[in-house]
Protein backbone atom coordinates (compact mmCIF):
# COMPACT_ATOMS: atom_id res chain seq x y z
CA UNK A 1 0.00 0.00 0.00
CA UNK A 2 1.60 3.06 -0.64
CA UNK A 3 -0.21 5.70 1.68
CA UNK A 4 2.26 8.21 2.91
CA UNK A 5 0.12 10.25 5.24
CA UNK A 6 -2.86 10.80 6.80
CA UNK A 7 -2.81 13.87 8.89
CA UNK A 8 -5.86 16.01 11.17
CA UNK A 9 -5.48 19.56 10.19
CA UNK A 10 -6.67 22.13 12.74
CA UNK A 11 -9.37 21.64 15.61
CA UNK A 12 -12.07 20.35 13.07
CA UNK A 13 -12.72 17.72 11.71
CA UNK A 14 -10.30 17.91 9.03
CA UNK A 15 -8.41 15.43 7.31
CA UNK A 16 -6.04 15.23 4.43
CA UNK A 17 -4.24 12.18 2.71
CA UNK A 18 -1.59 11.71 0.57
CA UNK A 19 -1.26 8.65 -1.61
CA UNK A 20 2.01 8.09 -3.57
CA UNK A 21 0.49 6.28 -7.28
CA UNK A 22 2.75 3.20 -7.52
CA UNK A 23 0.41 0.39 -7.82
CA UNK A 24 -1.29 -0.48 -11.41
CA UNK A 25 -5.43 -0.37 -11.73
CA UNK A 26 -5.63 -3.84 -11.86
CA UNK A 27 -3.24 -4.35 -8.19
CA UNK A 28 -5.40 -1.62 -6.82
CA UNK A 29 -8.69 -3.43 -7.75
CA UNK A 30 -6.94 -6.53 -6.18
CA UNK A 31 -5.79 -4.72 -2.95
CA UNK A 32 -9.40 -3.10 -2.54
CA UNK A 33 -11.93 -5.41 -3.90
CA UNK A 34 -14.51 -2.66 -3.08
CA UNK A 35 -13.32 -0.97 -6.14
CA UNK A 36 -14.47 -3.76 -8.15
CA UNK A 37 -17.75 -2.85 -8.84
CA UNK A 38 -16.54 0.38 -9.65
CA UNK A 39 -17.51 1.49 -13.65
CA UNK A 40 -14.24 2.76 -15.31
CA UNK A 41 -14.38 6.03 -16.77
CA UNK A 42 -11.20 6.56 -18.45
CA UNK A 43 -9.29 4.47 -20.83
CA UNK A 44 -5.91 6.39 -19.82
CA UNK A 45 -3.76 4.22 -16.97
CA UNK A 46 -2.33 7.53 -15.22
CA UNK A 47 -6.37 8.60 -14.84
CA UNK A 48 -7.45 5.25 -13.54
CA UNK A 49 -4.72 5.05 -10.96
CA UNK A 50 -5.53 8.56 -10.06
CA UNK A 51 -9.72 8.04 -9.98
CA UNK A 52 -9.16 4.71 -7.91
CA UNK A 53 -6.63 6.09 -5.50
CA UNK A 54 -9.07 9.00 -4.19
CA UNK A 55 -11.10 6.37 -3.99
CA UNK A 56 -8.94 4.17 -1.89
CA UNK A 57 -7.97 7.13 0.07
CA UNK A 58 -11.96 7.91 0.73
CA UNK A 59 -12.50 4.38 2.46
CA UNK A 60 -9.16 4.04 4.10
CA UNK A 61 -9.37 8.35 5.69
CA UNK A 62 -13.17 7.17 6.39
CA UNK A 63 -13.26 3.88 7.49
CA UNK A 64 -16.03 3.11 4.98
CA UNK A 65 -16.29 1.56 1.63
CA UNK A 66 -19.85 3.09 0.84
CA UNK A 67 -19.45 6.69 0.07
CA UNK A 68 -19.73 7.83 -3.31
CA UNK A 69 -18.30 10.53 -5.25
CA UNK A 70 -20.19 12.55 -7.17
CA UNK A 71 -19.64 15.58 -9.31
CA UNK A 72 -21.27 19.09 -9.69
CA UNK A 73 -22.41 20.34 -12.70
CA UNK A 74 -19.10 22.86 -12.53
CA UNK A 75 -17.02 19.40 -12.15
CA UNK A 76 -16.38 20.22 -8.05
CA UNK A 77 -16.42 16.59 -6.70
CA UNK A 78 -19.29 16.09 -3.56
CA UNK A 79 -19.80 13.26 -1.19
CA UNK A 80 -22.59 13.43 1.46
CA UNK A 81 -21.45 14.81 4.54
CA UNK A 82 -18.16 15.97 3.53
CA UNK A 83 -16.87 18.67 2.13
CA UNK A 84 -13.99 17.32 -0.72
CA UNK A 85 -10.93 18.17 -2.46
CA UNK A 86 -9.29 16.35 -4.75
CA UNK A 87 -5.41 17.05 -6.54
CA UNK A 88 -2.94 15.16 -8.24
CA UNK A 89 0.12 15.85 -9.49
CA UNK A 90 3.30 13.72 -11.06
CA UNK A 91 2.69 9.78 -8.82
CA UNK A 92 0.45 11.80 -6.52
CA UNK A 93 -2.99 11.80 -5.29
CA UNK A 94 -3.93 14.46 -2.78
CA UNK A 95 -7.08 14.26 -0.76
CA UNK A 96 -8.71 16.92 1.74
CA UNK A 97 -12.00 16.15 3.47
CA UNK A 98 -13.76 18.22 6.28
CA UNK A 99 -16.94 17.24 8.29
CA UNK A 100 -17.74 20.94 8.65
CA UNK A 101 -15.67 23.72 6.49
CA UNK A 102 -15.45 24.12 2.83
CA UNK A 103 -11.94 22.58 1.96
CA UNK A 104 -9.56 22.54 -0.73
CA UNK A 105 -5.94 21.52 -1.85
CA UNK A 106 -3.78 21.56 -4.56
CA UNK A 107 -0.43 19.60 -4.62
CA UNK A 108 2.63 20.27 -7.34
CA UNK A 109 5.43 18.79 -7.84
CA UNK A 110 8.42 20.71 -6.99
CA UNK A 111 10.62 21.39 -10.53
CA UNK A 112 12.80 23.79 -11.77
CA UNK A 113 10.29 26.01 -13.85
Amino acid sequence: MALVEIRQLGAHATRMGLWRMDESPEELRRLFPHLEALPMPYRSESRQKEYLCIRVLLSVMTGRQDLFIDHLPSGKPVVDGFSISISHTRGYAALLLSGSENVAVDIECRSDR
